[in-house]
């Protein structure tokens, strides 16, 4: 809503041919692009629909969320951090 399709009216066909891979698999490319915040914020100004991008989120937010909480948890339980 806010960012509208300010990435579409860059020139160049580098970015037209990343535009065109994320027009052909909106739900796709948002769930990878997840764990990188930097590209996910260009997402608003992609002009991708508000449906994929939800879907995607929902779809590439909980494997990524439930692994940093493993991780720093093993991490807590490896230092003897109190409470672990």
């Amino acid at each position: 809503m806010l960012g509208g399709n300010a990435l579409r009216e860059i020139g160049g066909k580098w970015p037209q041919r990343l535009l065109a891979g994320l027009d052909a698999h909106p739900v796709k490319s948002v769930a990878l692009l997840q764990t990188l915040p930097a590209l996910n914020y260009t997402l608003a100004l992609s002009g991708l629909k508000f449906r994929n991008y939800l879907i995607g989120t929902l779809i590439g937010l909980p494997l990524p969320i439930a692994f940093y909480c493993i991780f720093f948890d093993y991490i807590a339980r490896s230092l003897h951090i109190p409470g672990y």
